[in-house]
């Protein structure tokens, strides 16, 4: 359990960014944000502190109250807009865990393209939602949106960057399996038919 006056002794929110007082200089610049363990992470202490339950309590100016999570709504962990965070007990975070489980894979949904039926991945850090692209195959959208999710630690605010580079990492990870599968004698890549990573949005959607 952490300890909020600590807490507010490293790290502050200025403008809806996370701050944190690095020792080396004495200064505040933005905190260093990464993934561990399917959860954004902050560095606090030489070790890491989830952001979410950072952010949440500078925010509010109040402890997590004992016994209580914070349970993220939509079952997306990335997702750590003060909106999608409640005070739960772990009864009922693990019910909202297994209503989660029970449904589709979170941050891929079904969408419809000229009479065609795609498969959109997004991914969701603070208050940005980023939508990587749309597939024909779920499988391929769904392995996408998992791999972006592990490269949000390079987001820095700029969406079609963060797609861009999104894209380039899959394709080589595809290259470097094709050179494996080869020299093996493996079969085909395991993205299968149909996989380009570009991102195409409907008419009228922010880019």
């Amino acid at each position: 359990m952490e300890n909020l006056e600590e807490l507010k002794k490293r790290f502050r929110i200025v403008d809806g960014v996370l701050e944190r007082l690095y020792d080396k200089d004495k200064t505040w610049r933005k905190a260093y944000l990464y993934v561990a363990n399917k959860y954004v992470s902050v560095e606090y202490w030489y070790n890491h502190i989830q952001y979410h339950r950072v952010y949440w309590q500078i925010y509010h100016n109040e402890q997590i109250p004992k016994g209580m999570m914070l349970d993220h709504i939509d079952g997306n962990r990335l997702n750590n807009d003060l909106s999608n965070l409640r005070v739960v007990t772990p009864r009922e975070n693990s019910r909202n865990t297994a209503r989660i489980r029970a449904g589709n894979h979170v941050g891929v949904s079904m969408c419809k393209q000229r009479k065609q039926v795609l498969w959109s991945a997004v991914v969701c850090i603070r208050k940005d939602q980023v939508r990587i692209g749309r597939y024909k195959d779920k499988e391929i959208a769904c392995y996408t949106q998992e791999f972006a999710e592990k490269l949000l630690y390079l987001y820095d605010g700029d969406k079609q960057k963060f797609r861009e580079e999104v894209r380039i990492r899959l394709k080589k990870e595809k290259e470097d399996e094709q050179r494996r599968e080869a020299k093996s004698g493996n079969g085909q890549y395991c993205f299968g038919e149909g996989f380009t990573g570009n991102y195409q949005p409907q008419c009228g959607q922010e880019r």
